[in-house]
């Protein structure tokens, strides 16, 4: 057993063991505020259609403060992330947006950046919290999950029926949004057909982890048909691109015994998915006239790709991303960009360094780059546990989309990142209570 010394010793590190009764119902508490924000997270554009839009965003940033101030009470020294850290990069964080507000010329709105700022910081602390508890981890992935799959199947209803939820028009939602599209023959979900794979590769990325399984393999494999094929309705690139990468990075991690039973869910699925290409794809580009059929069908050719817009997008930034690459333009720099008529840049990154020059991208992506510098410790972890493939293989979705959209706010990447740290956290943890290399089987907390 674990002596007393080390147990005391590591005992404020992760919830005390010796209270872990007293912290049960804060835990779940904790969950309960999670789950509220990834439900507003997913369904909030509803509420732009519906009303009470601003009384949803209050909600949402209440539930994310009041669970982060609900942690604190129950993690006394956090391991990994200590708090003089969190602190330090916040501060540095706020610094940066101080800096290129003095460097830049516009006149930004500096609260909103801020609240972006300390939003995407105390998601990433909230996660990785409930990242550090098995079950509480598992009930936000299955939370995800259910949101995402809830996000799949309108994007299908939409392709089968060509209608759209609330009869909501491309000025209230975007484009394709909420059902199909009209105008370009892809149906979306809630969230939109760009950001169908951010948003629905939890759902993949979960059902693919449970292939591994007996007792969850049937459910793993409709969880992953469903999300793959929402995707697909959605006709969007980079959607697909993402939720490829998730089933990529998920895939890499099964042993021999899983990659056999993937193989016979992947013939399975590549049979569901021809299925699905003549009673969903035909019908859907089937409503569309003749040249915007064309149009949608064309952008999957090889010199669409080569000739997207992206690229030139991108090389007309280059200049400006070497100008600002020490403090950035400032917070308003890309609406004042916007406002001369440039299109945003359609990279996260490229938005955060142009507005924060190159530290702000480095703080921005801290997180990220500590779980690459883990890489051997996490994936000797994936191997053995389906949560934490799960998360990252999500997370890998949520890095592809920002590659090619301006959201930088977007909080996936947030969340999947505080999961995965957590879960090293509690691995950590759990090697200690062992004793050492001699010491009894690996307890989990």
């Amino acid at each position: 057993m674990t002596t007393p010394s080390l147990a005391s010793s590591y005992s404020g590190e992760v919830f005390p063991d010796n209270e872990q009764g007293s912290d049960r119902l804060v835990e779940k508490v904790i969950l309960a505020f999670a789950t509220l924000y990834i439900l507003l997270l997913y369904f909030k554009s509803v509420t732009l259609v519906l009303g009470g839009a601003e009384g949803a965003e209050y909600v949402n940033f209440i539930a994310l403060i009041a669970a982060a101030c609900l942690l604190a009470t129950i993690i006394k020294r956090p391991s990994l992330i200590g708090r003089n850290a969190v602190a330090g990069l916040l501060a540095a964080a706020f610094l940066l947006v101080a800096l290129s507000v003095v460097r830049g010329s516009q006149r930004a709105d500096i609260w909103k950046e801020a609240r972006g700022i300390l939003g995407s910081w105390t998601t990433f602390i909230v996660f990785y919290g409930l990242g550090r508890r098995a079950y509480t981890t598992r009930a936000a992935m299955i939370a995800l999950s259910v949101c995402a799959a809830a996000n799949a199947t309108i994007a299908l209803w939409g392709a089968a029926t060509g209608e759209r939820l609330f009869n909501a028009t491309v000025e209230d939602v975007g484009f394709g949004a909420f059902g199909y599209d009209p105008i370009t023959g892809r149906s979306g979900g809630i969230v939109g057909e760009n950001y169908m794979g951010m948003y629905t590769s939890p759902v993949v990325a979960l059902g693919l982890a449970w292939l591994r399984n007996r007792n969850t393999m049937i459910l793993g494999m409709a969880m992953t048909v469903l999300g793959v094929l929402g995707t697909a309705a959605s006709l969007s690139r980079t959607s697909v691109l993402s939720v490829a990468t998730t089933a990529f990075v998920v895939s890499i991690t099964l042993s021999r015994r899983n990659r056999i039973q993937f193989g016979v869910g992947a013939l399975l699925f590549f049979g569901a998915y021809q299925l699905f290409t003549q009673s969903f794809l035909s019908v859907q580009l089937d409503r569309l006239d003749e040249r915007a059929r064309l149009d949608a069908t064309s952008r999957w050719t090889s010199d669409a790709f080569q000739d997207d817009m992206r690229f030139s997008i991108w090389e007309s930034y280059a200049t400006d991303l070497l100008l600002n690459s020490i403090v950035g333009g400032g917070p308003g720099y890309l609406e004042e960009r916007l406002r001369q008529g440039d299109f945003l840049p359609h990279n996260s990154f490229a938005d955060v360094s142009l507005k924060y020059g190159i530290p702000g991208l480095l703080v921005f992506t801290l997180p990220t780059l500590w779980i690459i510098s883990k890489r051997s410790l996490l994936f000797s972890r994936m191997a053995s546990d389906p949560m934490l493939c799960a998360a990252i293989g999500a997370g890998a979705a949520s890095m592809v989309s920002m590659m090619f959209l301006s959201s930088p706010g977007a909080r996936h990447l947030w969340i999947f990142c505080g999961l995965t740290i957590g879960v090293l956290a509690r691995g950590e943890h759990a090697v200690l209570r062992r004793g050492g290399p001699k010491g009894n089987k690996l307890q989990s907390i």
